[in-house]
């Protein structure tokens, strides 16, 4: 299946429409895939309404029942089969047949089902290309299921001759397809797609650590506390031996004050944090929250009963063990050994762990330091960037740029394929025009004329692209430069590169004109990445917007924008 970024019109006659439009790219996910009906043999869902069967013909979609109702409103799930939807503007489709939504938490959180057939017999067939070979990208995505008795290897061994054959990559490159297990999708981002979050199980663990070294600390700070205070209850304690209460009975008292205090904690900690999550939710995944149920009732529990018995176990035993006679005598006095390693050796844990902390806090606030100031060999003071829909004529992207140029406060505007450090950068593959067959992996960016005066990106050697609206000049970075043999960036200049991308292995050539100096387009953990910018109208679907001054009319601004 095909993850789909579409508007979508719901027409409702007399000129009336309903209109969604479609999610911003990169920044939101999409709930539109094109599909055929071996989608639903694999993950199942309930029918409501309608066939499944005609999935499998042209222009035919199938929705959930959230996303009928949203379209259609209350209307019966039968008198909805039928009804028109038209996505992207021109793409007329029907709705053939209506499932039940997953209840449950899911990675697949689509909700229109799209019929492949529709490709081949409209608009989309000069966008989607799904029998060409070297069309990898991350909205595109294939499940496989297994026959009983079959194992990921087997599949991989017997899928090894079949892709060597029909993905030509260039001889740079050796193409090796492996199974990804479902149940591995939520919690490894090294298969990459365009609709799930990921969470990175480390992450989990430190957190889980750190939520178990917190519950510690306060463990062992209750301990020496009690110890400390111990004396203020000697005569208490003197008095009730003297009356006949036993070692076992006073353990017992101590162990269950100790736990109606956790108790407390514990009832006060549950009421707080609902509340913490709605003051933190920008900080917060959306849709995490306290599961009240069965599972979550035994956790509490168990973690209740197992902290009071580490918080109350020793000062049970340390007060539970005064001799009353040298208590009552004003004296105090403890059976066997008096230094209290135990107690002393926790406050020394106690201070070293502060200073930890405090080492830790002067380090993260160095990092936080060396992220905000660090030069990224570009600028991004005073600049917005306005996404613009991917499917819109090169010419309206232009002519929107041109008119924003216009406005009041406006420097500079640039028609691009997004910042020099967006998020999910396109990569492709990179070779010299002559000599050795060898290439390399390497980001690229598309952008017009204004891109490098706009983020103030350096020249080193060179010049700058010419306007066009074709890959026909590019500027490379100064890493691409090295990896691509050149000692001197200068040497680089007239030099004739190819580059791979969705329709062939090295399918565009062009000169190189400049070689700009290296910039950070990744985390501060990663390399500098081999780069190149070159101009495309096809793929330049950001407009970057450079102000006269950060002004404070951003709002006027956008208005001024959403009229134009």
């Amino acid at each position: 299946f095909h993850n789909y970024y579409t508007s979508v019109t719901i027409p409702e006659g007399s000129n009336k429409a309903k209109k969604f439009y479609a999610p911003k790219l990169k920044e939101e996910t999409s709930d539109v895939i094109i599909t055929d009906a071996s989608y639903f043999d694999i993950f199942k869902y309930e029918l409501l309404a309608g066939s499944m069967v005609s999935i499998q013909t042209p222009f035919h979609v199938v929705l959930t029942e959230s996303k009928a109702r949203q379209y259609f409103g209350s209307a019966s799930l039968n008198k909805i089969i039928g009804k028109e939807i038209i996505y992207n503007d021109s793409l007329r489709l029907f709705v053939s047949g209506i499932v039940k939504d997953y209840t449950e938490n899911s990675a697949f959180i689509f909700k229109d089902f799209i019929s492949a057939a529709t490709i081949q017999n409209s608009f989309l067939k000069d966008q989607y290309d799904f029998t060409n070979s070297q069309n990898w990208a991350r909205y595109s995505q294939t499940f496989v299921q297994l026959t009983k008795g079959s194992t990921p290897n087997q599949f991989e061994k017997q899928i090894a001759p079949l892709s060597k054959t029909n993905m030509d990559m260039g001889s740079f490159a050796k193409v090796s397809i492996a199974l990804q297990p479902l149940s591995d999708m939520h919690f490894n981002s090294l298969y990459q797609d365009a609709y799930s979050r990921t969470t990175n199980l480390s992450i989990l663990y430190s957190l889980m650590a750190l939520a178990v070294f917190i519950l510690l600390i306060a463990i062992i700070n209750f301990v020496n506390l009690s110890t400390a205070q111990s004396l203020q209850r000697a005569k208490e304690i003197g008095v009730r031996k003297v009356l006949g209460s036993s070692k076992a009975s006073l353990v017992f008292q101590f162990l269950s004050e100790t736990f109606l205090i956790t108790l407390f904690a514990v009832i006060l900690s549950l009421t707080v944090t609902p509340l913490l999550l709605s003051s933190f939710q920008t900080f917060i995944p959306t849709g995490v929250r306290l599961h009240v149920n069965p599972q979550t009732f035994l956790f509490v529990l168990l973690v209740t009963i197992v902290t009071s018995m580490l918080a109350g176990f020793y000062p049970a035993k340390i007060l539970s063990s005064y001799l009353p006679v040298l208590i009552l005598k004003g004296v105090s006095a403890q059976t066997g050994n008096s230094k209290n390693y135990l107690r002393k050796g926790l406050i020394v844990f106690q201070f070293t762990i502060s200073l930890v902390f405090i080492i830790g806090t002067l380090i993260i606030d160095n990092q936080v330091n060396f992220e905000l100031n660090t030069n990224l060999g570009f600028t991004y003071d005073a600049i917005i960037n306005l996404q613009t829909n991917k499917d819109y004529p090169a010419d309206k992207k232009r002519f929107l740029a041109q008119q924003i140029k216009h406005i009041a406060g406006v420097q500079m505007v640039s028609v691009d394929m997004g910042t020099p450090i967006a998020k999910d950068l396109s990569g492709t593959i990179i070779k010299l025009a002559e000599g050795s067959d060898e290439g390399f992996e390497a980001q690229f960016q598309t952008g017009d004329e204004n891109y490098v005066p706009l983020y103030q990106l350096k020249l080193i050697a060179g010049r700058n692209v010419m306007p066009s609206d074709t890959m026909k000049e590019f500027l490379i970075n100064e890493t691409c430069s090295k990896k691509l043999g050149f000692e001197k960036p200068e040497d680089a200049i007239g030099k004739k590169v190819r580059i791979g991308q969705s329709d062939g292995p090295y399918d565009k050539a062009g000169p190189i004109v400049g070689i700009i100096a290296d910039f950070h387009s990744q985390s501060m953990h990663e390399h500098i990445a081999p780069t190149f910018i070159t101009t495309s109208k096809r793929r330049s679907n950001t407009i970057g917007i450079k102000l006269l001054t950060q002004t404070k009319q951003i709002n006027n601004l956008k208005q001024t924008i959403a009229q134009i």
